[in-house]
């Protein structure tokens, strides 16, 4: 009895090694599985390591970049803020020269202005007489002329500077000792109209400055 039941427990054993040898993933090949395992998140470190590598050094080469770049507007703020400085300070500097500018032309057209007043002032007593034929007044200048009102007295007379021209006479100017006389020949020759002398048409103005 006791026989047959070892022999049988011994059967078992075997059927159950055999068992155990055909089972997959058993044994051996659970220890194949662990390796396989461990290479894996050997390799999936190793990769995330170069990951974070090559990202590290991308960073540092992007904060490179972007501290130059900082740098250079840094820079570039500091020029536009001093060229500002500087404009501001040439603006001034021109509205300042404006404002010269604007008095001294101010002066300059009151000087003008009170040159042509002293220079029409001196000529206060003269004629101009517009068409005269060169040499028609004669070699002397006359003193004094003879009219029906009496005489008008001449301080002097002469033609206007400058060569004498074959198709125009220069204008005689004559600087009289009155003013009453002066007023009294210039409205002669305005209640006269045309005035001809040789045949020639002539005219008795005001002397007066250019301007």
């Amino acid at each position: 009895m006791s026989g047959s039941g070892s022999a049988g427990s011994h059967q078992e054993q075997k059927r159950g090694r055999a068992a155990a040898k055909d089972k997959p993933g058993g044994g051996s090949g659970s220890k194949n599985g662990g390796a396989a395992s461990a290479e894996q998140d050997n390799l999936a470190q190793d990769v995330t390591d170069k990951i974070s590598a090559l990202l590290d050094e991308k960073f540092d080469h992007f904060q490179s970049a972007l501290d130059s770049i900082t740098a250079r507007l840094e820079n570039n703020m500091t020029r536009i803020t001093e060229a500002e400085g500087r404009l501001s300070e040439t603006e001034d500097k021109v509205l300042n020269l404006e404002n010269k500018v604007t008095l001294l032309e101010t002066a300059v057209k009151t000087l003008v202005e009170r040159a042509e007043d002293i220079e029409n002032r001196s000529r206060r007593d003269n004629i101009r007489i517009m068409g005269l034929k060169e040499g028609a007044e004669g070699g002397q200048t006359k003193h004094g002329l003879e009219t029906k009102h009496g005489v008008v007295k001449i301080d002097r007379a002469h033609r206007t500077l400058g060569p004498p021209r074959n198709d125009l006479s220069r204008p005689v100017l004559i600087k009289l000792h009155n003013y009453g006389d002066k007023l009294k020949i210039l409205q002669a020759a305005r209640k006269k109209g045309q005035l001809l002398y040789e045949g020639q048409c002539i005219s008795v103005t005001q002397d007066l400055s250019a301007k």
